[in-house]
């Protein structure tokens, strides 16, 4: 097996392991993408997307051909225009963020179909980072 399957492995269980527990901080091995998208977001979508996954994306990534042909090589993965048939939104900047109610929100009888947004501001790439776990309270 090639080193890309076995980083996307561990990825994905860093994944799982922060959404069981928030708030926990997981270090993340990038995966080598085009500029504007960082590793640690490219570690995600390699991980995530695939052929039955459709990503919308905004157009700080839309517009770089590049990105647009690594997703499609790497993940296999759709690239939408219409945000509401995506599963996932790939945002690039936190200072643009669409509005979410554009997205597929899904209904109280069927819902799965709900957009999950990932981007930069989802991951943390590069710096110092923290030396230990972050642990947060939350209110019952």
């Amino acid at each position: 097996m090639s080193e890309l399957v076995f980083q996307t492995q561990d990825t994905f269980r860093a994944l799982m392991d922060a959404t069981a527990r928030p708030g926990t901080i997981r270090m993340l091995q990038g995966a080598h993408a085009p500029p504007p998208l960082m590793p640690a977001t490219a570690a995600v979508i390699s991980s995530l997307a695939d052929y039955e996954t459709p990503l919308w994306l905004d157009a700080g990534f839309s517009d770089a051909p590049a990105v647009l042909d690594w997703i499609r090589f790497t993940a296999g993965a759709h690239i939408v225009e219409d945000p509401r048939e995506a599963a996932f939104a790939l945002i690039s900047s936190a200072r643009v963020l669409p509005d979410f109610g554009v997205f597929a929100q899904g209904s109280e009888e069927y819902p799965g179909p709900t957009v999950q947004r990932r981007g930069h501001l989802a991951v943390r790439a590069g710096g110092q980072g923290h030396r230990r776990p972050r642990r947060r309270e939350l209110a019952r």
